[in-house]
């Protein structure tokens, strides 16, 4: 009989023991559902480690050293062939103080294909009287200027540092073709009439041996967005086009460029990052850069026109980089008929 009361002090503890086990394990499973379901919520992700509200990178920044390693500064000098003097920058007023994904090495033997212009006669090398000294003197101001921002950003891509590894920015597929569009006939043209003429980045550019196209642009990529790393298309491009439509809030005309409304929420319901943030997504569109972004906020827009379709955002979920927002384009204007009032 005196062992009952052992017997009995060991069955409690065996309860107290379950219970115990029994509500660890519950506290462990609403943990797990709160982390589930804060995970689901990639909107915005805090943290109370440094007692204030703060927000996760979609990707973290480059690596300083590899950096260093893959993007430097501006620094070719070009030379002509067979003489000591070293010519003026060519690319400097284009690329200006941007980080090229190029070294200082392969900077100088790209930027001295710009001044190897020679004409081939059949007997060799050698200057065809009246024949400019550069190309500069066969084609017209548009299109030599353009010419030359798109090989120098062809041989001197931009480095694109809003992932975590630098990247070098390519042309987009649209300028290229426009590009051929305005000025393709021109170079044709003087090709034609000197004959042999060679002028080695454009033989580069063209991706064809001998090719007489100014570039090649099917495997280019398409300008659909801000992508990473996002695609060129220069401003003296978009200034050919006609005028940007009226401006509007409450839908948009063409690629949305003109919206100027309060819609800050994208097609799938994700809340816009503001366009003066960082974070979670990192990119160059900012007041600074597009003026029209002033006292914005994270309302949607098209700065720049990178966008084809309307007015976009950068998302407040690390997983969505980008998209366009829920704003309804604008019914077309009915056209004037040409009727007038006859006095």
């Amino acid at each position: 009989m005196a062992e009952s009361p052992r017997k009995y002090q060991q069955c409690f503890t065996v309860i107290l023991l379950t219970v115990a086990f029994l509500s660890l394990c519950t506290v462990a499973h609403d943990v797990g559902t709160n982390l589930e379901d804060h995970n689901i919520q990639d909107n915005y992700n805090y943290t109370s480690t440094t007692g204030r509200a703060g927000c996760v990178e979609a990707e973290r920044p480059a690596n300083p050293v590899l950096a260093r390693a893959i993007c430097h500064p501006y620094s070719a000098s070009a030379q002509k062939p067979d003489e000591k003097e070293v010519k003026p920058d060519v690319c400097r007023s284009i690329l200006g103080d941007e980080l090229l994904f190029a070294t200082p090495a392969e900077q100088e033997w790209r930027e001295n294909l710009f001044v190897t212009y020679t004409i081939r006669l059949r007997g060799g090398a050698g200057q065809i009287p009246r024949m400019p000294a550069s190309p500069i003197g066969l084609l017209t101001k548009f299109c030599w200027r353009l010419i030359m921002h798109m090989y120098c950003r062809f041989l001197l891509p931009k480095c694109d540092m809003t992932s975590s590894r630098p990247r070098a920015q390519p042309i987009c597929r649209e300028a290229c073709r426009e590009f051929r569009n305005h000025c393709q006939r021109e170079w044709t043209h003087v090709q034609r009439k000197y004959k042999a003429v060679s002028w080695r980045v454009q033989r580069l550019a063209s991706g064809v041996e001998g090719s007489s196209s100014l570039m090649w642009c099917k495997n280019l990529p398409r300008r659909k967005g801000p992508d990473i790393p996002e695609c060129y298309y220069p401003e003296m491009l978009k200034d050919r086009k006609e005028g940007p439509p009226s401006i509007t809030d409450t839908c948009f005309y063409g690629d949305g460029q003109s919206y100027r409304g309060n819609v800050s929420v994208t097609r799938s319901g994700y809340t816009c990052q503001s366009w003066t943030s960082q974070c979670p997504h990192r990119h160059h569109r900012i007041p600074d850069n597009f003026p029209e972004l002033n006292n914005t906020g994270n309302a949607c827009r098209n700065p720049g026109g990178q966008a084809p379709h309307g007015p976009w955002c950068y998302t407040t979920n690390r997983k969505q980089r980008w998209e366009y927002c829920s704003v309804e384009k604008c019914e077309p204007r009915e056209e004037n008929n040409g009727n007038f009032n006859s006095f």
